[in-house]
């Protein structure tokens, strides 16, 4: 009904991976959802933690992490305890299982042993519950959780096999483009760096490394050494190109502390549906690093600070690009600067372990 809370109750309740809403309207007019809620009757004498409170936790695909919880109570009651998993993960109970008696003096501390699969795509993030239903007379009244957040994050680790590895000692075949209609920034090697410097004006270049791209996953990691300060564009770029026309590369500007993505196809820029939309908020810091991981259509861009990789954005670029037109592209960065120099030290490709690679 349009303006008022639409209420649907589902009894007997059902586990789920998901809910989907079809709207139509008899008089063929158009439906708007301001928000979905899924609620559940809990009980109060109980309280759930799962992870001693932990909003998001990091696991890599095909790796193990241990999921601990715990359970309370007010009153004497009798529960039975579920964790639930996304589809295709398992856990292993390493405390006792089955149905359990919750005194105030005797909280219940359960622990789990998780397997992650090796298929969960790079900064998914999915949802773990603990589930405490509360018995009467064996008969189920309640049921009292907590959530817990995983997200699978990019570790160079798992990316074991070198494809480019660039620490601008010594010149390289790099197939240079310049982007945007500005001129490319003059380049040169000095110091163990790869410098740009502006070309009088605003400047930018596509940098095309002289090796294929891996047949299957693998990611693209650049380290910056400094930025200009100048603006608007103070600029970083990193992933995959064919040259200035034809690339998928994400984007950090240090003026405006932001990242996102470019995604162009034979000179045609595309949007939000191809890019995933902008921007993630960056405050890069002297010694991070930035990372691509391609999989597929997709591309996720990740920052290193402080040892930990942290998801900036999930790019869909297959919405705009053919695996046969992507086929043919190679690792790539570029840079964008207004004024001054800018240096960048080491650039890396590496194949995700058991993933094709040239």
């Amino acid at each position: 009904m349009a303006g008022r809370l639409n209420r649907i109750v589902v009894q007997p309740p059902v586990h789920t991976d998901g809910i989907r809403v079809l709207t139509s309207r008899m008089d063929g007019g158009a439906v708007g959802i301001t928000a979905l809620q899924a609620w559940r009757i809990e009980d109060e004498r109980v309280s759930v933690r799962l992870q001693d409170g932990s909003n998001l936790v990091h696991v890599r695909p095909g790796q193990t992490f241990e999921v601990t919880g715990s359970v309370h109570s007010i009153r004497p009651v009798k529960t039975r305890y579920e964790l639930t998993l996304p589809r295709g993960w398992t856990a292993q109970p390493i405390s006792a299982s089955g149905n359990q008696s919750l005194t105030p003096a005797k909280p219940l501390r359960l622990r789990w042993r998780v397997s992650v699969p090796e298929t969960v795509p790079l900064g998914t993030r999915m949802p773990l519950r603990l589930l405490v239903h509360t018995l009467e007379r064996g008969t189920e009244i309640r049921v009292t959780a907590d959530v817990l957040h995983v997200q699978a994050a990019f570790d160079p680790v798992d990316f074991a096999t070198p494809v480019w590895d660039d620490d601008f000692t010594q010149p390289a075949a790099y197939r240079v483009g310049a982007r945007f209609g500005e001129p490319a920034p003059d380049l040169h090697m000095a110091n163990g760096a790869l410098i740009a410097s502006a070309a009088g004006r605003q400047s930018a270049a596509v940098l095309v490394a002289p090796v294929a791209a891996p047949a299957g996953d693998f990611t693209v990691i650049l380290e910056p050494r400094s930025f200009t300060g100048g603006a608007p564009e103070d600029s970083v770029l990193l992933g995959r190109a064919a040259g200035p026309d034809d690339l998928v590369q994400a984007w950090y500007n240090n003026h405006f502390h932001t990242s996102g993505a470019d995604v162009r196809v034979e000179g045609r820029d595309h949007g939000d549906n191809a890019t995933g939309g902008c921007c993630a908020d960056v405050a890069w810091s002297p010694g991070d690093r930035f990372a691509v991981v391609f999989s597929a259509g997709t591309m996720t861009s990740w920052l290193d600070h402080g040892g930990q990789w942290h998801l900036l954005r999930t790019v869909p670029f297959g919405t705009a690009i053919t695996p046969e037109n992507i086929a043919g592209w190679s690792p790539a960065i570029g840079v964008r600067l207004t004024t001054g120099q800018l240096a960048i030290d080491r650039m890396t490709v590496l194949a995700r372990t058991g993933s094709g690679h040239s």
